[in-house]
This record gives structure tokens, C-alpha cells and sequence, in this order.
């Protein structure tokens, strides 16, 4: 989940209630908000911003907690095409936070973030269709989506498409093409990725053992997504 500081200038106070001409306005802070005045407020508000509050809210970061009002702002945000609201109501919805656990629900926002090139959305895509989560389970639907989000950079999905290559799962058995992806997320921290191509290796020569480190290393060094180490 992502998480940018709210625009304090933004949300800082909200008038409730009425007034009259003999009285000031009640000015009520968004601290003291119950969840359906939260969700009447950040639905005024534009979409980025909408983003920006339902993170403070799932994350208690400023304000307390909310996964309720969390969730409808990003549903609410993610209609409106942004790609990270999208996936963070899949991911709620995955988790039951902020309404009871809805696998169908969540592939529905994890398919639309997905498809707009969002990688966390394609691994997460992949997950469900590897384990059956709220699809019938298909291997090859899984693999096509660890595929997509392993050549933007995501090392669990780079994991994955490594061993389905090296056991033949949802893609014909490639020994080399497994052990050049297990080497890529290996090189940039995936610890599962490491524990089996340690298994892998000690049927190997140490030249060929070489041989995949060097493919993978120089698959890295010209491909600018995959610089940046990661741990996931």
C-alpha cells in the first residue's frame, strides 16, 4: 500500500450543520468526523486528493484509523480511473479491511489496476489466479500476469515465472530460462529465489552456475526497471 501525506491546507477544518444569521458557523475538525461524515467530505473532494485521505486513513497516519471510510474513498477515486485507488480497494477487499472479505470484489478493482500496467496489481492477479482466490484457478493466466509484472521490476512475480519455467507450470519446462529469471530475482534480494536456486546448484558445475549469474547480471545492468534493489 502506498501512503502520501495528506494536503493539510485541504482537509485541515470542515463546516457541519447548519447556521443561522444570529449564529457562527460550527466548525467541526476532521479529526472529530464520524465515518459518514468522512465519506461525505472526501467525496467532495478531487480525485488525487480522495487518494491521499483514504491513505491517511487506512494507515492512521495524522487522523485514526478508518478502513470503512478508507475503502469507499478509494472505490470512489478508483472510478475515476486511478490506477493505486484501484488497487488498494482490491487489496482491501482481499483482506476483509473495511468490509468482509470479497475475493470476487477484489479481483474485480485488482483486474482494472492490473490492466492499467500497475505491477503490485498484476503479481496480486497472479496470486489469486495461482491459488484459486475468488477464479478458478489457471496456471497459465498466472504466469501471464507474474510475466507482465516481472519485466517492470517486481522481484516476488521474477520468483515465480523463475520456478513455473524451471517445473513447467502454466508455460512448457525452460531449465534456462528459469534459472536466468531465478538468478535475476536472486541478485536483487528475493531470499525465496535464493533458497532455490541453492537447490538447483548443487547439480550444477560451478562454470555453468557462472554462466547463468553473468546472463542475469547483464539482463539487469540494461534494463532500467530492474536496477533498484528489492527484498519483497
Amino acid at each position: 500500500m502506498r501512503f502520501v501525506p495528506v494536503l493539510l491546507i485541504v482537509i485541515a477544518t470542515s463546516l457541519v450543520g447548519s447556521c443561522s444569521t444570529n449564529t457562527a458557523p460550527q466548525v467541526k475538525s476532521i479529526n472529530e468526523m464520524t465515518t459518514d461524515e468522512l465519506i461525505e467530505y472526501g467525496l467532495a473532494l478531487v480525485g488525487p486528493i480522495q487518494l491521499e485521505l483514504a491513505d491517511t486513513l487506512f494507515f492512521g497516519k495524522g487522523l485514526p484509523k478508518d478502513y470503512v471510510a478508507a475503502l469507499k474513498l478509494y472505490e470512489n477515486a478508483g472510478k475515476q480511473g486511478i490506477a493505486v485507488a484501484q488497487f488498494n480497494a482490491g487489496f482491501m477487499y482481499f483482506k476483509g479491511h473495511g468490509a468482509e472479505r470479497n475475493y470476487k470484489e477484489a479481483i474485480k478493482w485488482l483486474r482494472l489496476a492490473a490492466k492499467q500496467n500497475l505491477p503490485q496489481a498484476q503479481y496480486s492477479l497472479a496470486v489469486s489466479y495461482d491459488n484459486g482466490y475468488g477464479v478458478i484457478r489457471d496456471a497459465e493466466k498466472a504466469f501471464k500476469w507474474y510475466s507482465l509484472a516481472a519485466k517492470q521490476g517486481d522481484t516476488a512475480s521474477q520468483y515465480a515465472i523463475g520456478s513455473m519455467y524451471s517445473h513447467g507450470e502454466g508455460v512448457p519446462q525452460d531449465i534456462h530460462s528459469g534459472l536466468v529469471w531465478l538468478n535475476i530475482s536472486a541478485l536483487r534480494g528475493n531470499q525465496r529465489a535464493r533458497l532455490m536456486l541453492d537447490e538447483f546448484e548443487k547439480k550444477l558445475s560451478q562454470a555453468l552456475i557462472e554462466r547463468y549469474r553473468r546472463s542475469a547480471t547483464e539482463i539487469i545492468e540494461s534494463t532500467p526497471s530492474f536496477k533498484k534493489k528489492e527484498t519483497r
